[in-house]
């Protein structure tokens, strides 16, 4: 410890500077340490004590700025990340999280939300070197029938592909119920759009059934000659 400083009214200026200016280095709080012989310094604001003298502080920015959207009941995960400063960061806060969210010493924000809203809070991040920033954030945790909501956008996505892949089988369906006709001469007495214009032996004399006599005629009209 440094011996005390005894001022003297009577004392020359130079002597009374020296005096003071003593006097400033104790008010810095330095002392040694007995335990260890380290010195430690009581640092203002915006430095910090390297080795037992002040210097200024790093600034420390967290990432991102800003917050996605969470879903209720959904599980959320978001990464806070540090910069700036001496590593490793150690975080800290999160007071007014939603319920259901946790935030790690390593920055890692996650859980599954339980309640709906806009929840602000803060959360610090710290040095190695005890120098710290920090960053307030606010998380809205939407209700399931909100539009905005990215699951139902998520929802919506998957009901349209199954429609289209259910509208594709359909077609495919529809394709092999109704085979594409290939034109060709109506041919009388089969019962077949042969010329593919929706009618079936159209144009052919209309047959009234008789009993079949070997004359090379269909003459009870079953499509069949002599049979």
């Amino acid at each position: 410890m440094e011996p005390p400083v005894k001022i003297l009214t009577s004392a020359s200026p130079l002597r009374l500077a020296l005096a003071l200016a003593a006097l400033t280095l104790a008010a810095l709080a330095c002392s040694d340490d007995a335990n260890t012989g380290l010195v430690s310094v009581t640092c203002p604001d915006g430095f910090v004590d390297q080795g037992g003298r002040c210097q200024q502080a790093t600034p420390i920015t967290l990432e991102p700025s800003t917050l996605g959207v969470a879903a209720l009941g959904v599980p959320y995960v978001q990464t806070l990340t540090a910069a700036g400063g001496a590593r490793p960061y150690a975080f800290s806060g999160g007071a007014g999280l939603p319920p259901g969210l946790t935030l790690s010493g390593g920055g890692q924000l996650g859980g599954t939300p339980t309640e709906s809203g806009a929840f602000t809070f803060t959360v610090t991040a710290t040095d190695s070197l005890g120098s710290s920033g920090a960053q307030t954030y606010t998380l809205r945790v939407l209700d399931p029938g909100d539009p905005n909501n990215p699951n139902n956008s998520t929802n919506s996505a998957n009901n349209s592909a199954n429609n289209s892949t259910n509208n594709t089988n359909n077609s495919t369906n529809n394709a092999n119920n109704n085979p594409i006709c290939v034109p060709a001469d109506e041919v009388c007495g089969d019962g077949v759009d042969n010329d593919c214009d929706g009618e079936a032996d159209e144009g052919c004399p209309v047959c009234a059934p008789t009993e079949e006599v070997c004359d090379g005629a269909d003459n009870d009209c079953d499509g069949q000659v002599d049979e």
